[in-house]
């Protein structure tokens, strides 16, 4: 995070710009409400005081932008995140201790109780793994997110390195580091969208953009809340953006090359944007451009030596894939799904964000600007591009907030909008307004009531009406999530809890063969869970919400609440051998099911005899 700081703080030295011309009149570059004087007695000219009330104006509006969105992003309390997100969640802790960016020291964890490198098709497979060229085990998502974050894991590392490093408590404290560093991610991308914008604009309009930017679009309900991919890569092209607006030295050469670089690496659709910008970039780097290209042959280098070396594919785990399975998520029509990406109610980004349609309304008035109509042009065609290829997918996007998949532009737009908002009459101004607050209550939707429900019936359609159900009004998630009550804030509930027997008795009365049974305890904080799940042999079996008292664990813990479960399951399915089980815990409905142990029991020979001389 070092490098992102010190372009804020030489950005905020330097207070010039590339776009706004510092020969503006005084009033013009004055703070609103503020109107410059003249020279001080002290002999400080105009100019001089100008350039220092902007610094202070501009430092203030930073602090107070950075600390109310990181503020907001962490009210809700919890997390909103999703089986993509795992291997970067548990990845640095093994990054620190294990020295290693393979996943095998923590492959359990990162499965949760999931069956890794299951057959295809497998719906208890864990599919983020996969095997890498000698047999180990890696993410299917690109590397580059778990190592740029890792450096803030250090205080956890500290932490349990002295406390012991538990299953149960290293589950506990990847959640809140996900969380936080995630929030942290998102808090660095407003603040440099403010000092992007404020070089198009005053300072009003640009704080106001800069928090519509971080409440009215993903950037809230995604980028903040898990470590999904495009957080970072939002941080990358909006701090990408701000080097290339500026004037072209050296340093700046060689930082916007390597962060160029860096998009594509960190999410691999986003190489599109990349080419944006870098084809950009060479024609504002000049006599640099050997500087700009060797920068960015940097992280390029670094990623395929990881690819090539662990994955054994050039384009990274993504290319273990099949063909087919490509073919089939890239069979759409582009122009429907280009629609259902924009428009449609479940994943629309002009229906969640609003205000973003005054884009392509008002189109002649952003590139109005002959100083950056170019640049605006390149940037603005490379995001078309990118729409374009999302629309050959499945643009319903998996179990996820919105339009997921183009909060990385997010910040290419934005930088778009400040000619559009400077040139509106009063009237649409207000409706523009408007606009940015129906955008910043669906997010608020999202990020107090988003549990995944809404999606159930948006992906449950198969066949080639498959997308009907996303396009049904009443399956929009901010009017679906809120028939339910708001989520419970669980980002630090902590799970307790274990398995007490795991063992195949002999049938009983009234049960036809063997049985499995499976007891222990599970707290959620001090009450009871929602409902505790087993799997045997990373299959689903059975689960339970009844809860029964436990002495011991009154005794032990001084905590009431029911904590006790018992589950039995049939064991004419198992074979005779070693049997894994992992029982998993929902602290409530519509939360993350959380690992809590995994044990192994025993089936011999005798007792699936016996299960086979029972009726079916």
């Amino acid at each position: 995070m070092h490098s992102w700081w010190v372009l804020l703080l030489e950005e905020l030295e330097r207070q010039r710009s590339f776009m706004v011309s510092e020969a503006l009149p005084a009033a013009e570059t004055a703070p609103h409400g503020v109107t410059a004087p003249g020279p001080c007695a002290s002999g400080e000219d105009a100019s001089s005081w100008q350039r220092r009330t902007r610094l202070r104006w501009d430092i203030a509006a930073c602090v107070l932008l950075g600390l109310a969105s990181f503020l907001i992003y962490n009210a809700n309390l919890r997390s909103i995140t999703a089986v993509d997100t795992y291997a970067a969640r548990y990845l640095p802790f093994s990054i620190w201790r294990n020295h290693t960016i393979v996943l095998d020291p923590i492959a359990d964890t990162v499965a949760q109780g999931r069956k890794i490198l299951a057959v295809k098709g497998d719906p208890d497979a864990a599919w983020w793994i996969r095997k890498g060229r000698e047999g180990d085990l890696i993410s299917l998502y690109p590397v580059v997110v778990p190592v740029v974050i890792a450096p803030l894991y250090l205080p956890a590392v500290v932490y349990l390195d002295a406390h012991g490093w538990d299953p149960l408590l290293l589950d506990h404290a990847a959640r809140i580091m996900e969380k936080l560093c995630a929030s942290l991610l998102a808090t660095a991308s407003v603040v440099l969208l403010y000092l992007l914008i404020r070089r198009r604009s005053e300072p009003r309009t640009a704080a106001l953009l800069a928090l519509t930017f971080a409440l009215g679009t993903t950037t809230w309900v995604v980028s903040s809340q898990a470590l999904w991919m495009h957080g970072l890569a939002e941080l990358l092209v909006v701090a990408t953006l701000l080097l290339l607006t500026g004037r072209c030295s050296a340093p700046r050469t060689a930082a916007a090359g390597f962060l160029c670089a860096l998009i594509a690496c960190t999410r691999q659709p986003d190489v599109i944007l990349a080419a944006g910008l870098g084809l950009y970039g060479l024609w504002w780097a000049g006599r640099r451009i050997p500087l700009f290209v060797a920068a960015a042959a940097l992280p390029v280098a670094v990623v395929v030596a990881y690819n090539l070396e662990l994955v054994g594919h050039i384009i990274g785990a993504y290319g273990l894939v099949s063909q087919t399975g490509i073919a089939t998520f890239l069979d759409n029509n582009a122009l429907a799904g280009v629609a259902g990406l924009l428009f449609s109610p479940t994943h629309g980004l002009f229906v969640f964000s609003p205000f973003l349609l005054f884009i392509p309304c008002c189109l002649p008035l952003v590139l109005r600007d002959r100083s950056t109509r170019g640049f605006t042009a390149v940037i603005g065609c490379a995001a078309v591009l990118q729409v374009t290829l999302y629309g050959l997918g499945d643009w319903r996007q998996g179990v996820s907030w919105g339009p997921r998949w183009l909060t990385d532009m997010l910040p290419i737009l934005f930088w778009m909008l400040p000619p559009v908002v400077a040139a509106l009459s009063a009237p649409l101004r207000a409706a523009f307004g408007v606009a940015c607050c129906a955008a910043i209550a669906i997010e608020a939707v999202g990020a107090f009531w988003y549990t995944g429900a809404s999606d159930v019936a948006v992906l449950a359609s198969q066949g080639p009406d498959r997308m009907r159900a996303a396009w049904e009004i009443r399956n929009a998630p901010f009017i679906a999530e809120p028939r339910h009550p708001r989520a419970p804030a669980d980002l630090f509930l902590d799970l307790r809890g274990n398995i007490d027997v795991a063992m195949v008795h002999g049938a009983q009365s009234g049960e036809a063969g063997p049985q499995v049974e499976i007891a222990g305890w599970a707290l959620t904080g001090s009450r009871s869970p929602a409902n505790v799940a087993v799997r045997i042999d990373s299959r689903l079996t059975a689960g339970t919400s009844d809860f029964f008292a436990r002495p011991d664990v009154v005794r032990a813990l001084g905590e009431a609440s029911p904590s006790g479960w018992r589950i039995t399951v049939p064991a004419r399915d198992l074979a005779p051998g070693e049997h894994v089980v992992a029982v998993l815990v929902l602290a409530h409905g519509g939360g993350e099911p959380r690992l809590l142990k995994e044990r192994t029991f025993t089936f011999d020979a005798a007792q699936r005899a016996a299960a086979n001389a029972q009726p079916r």
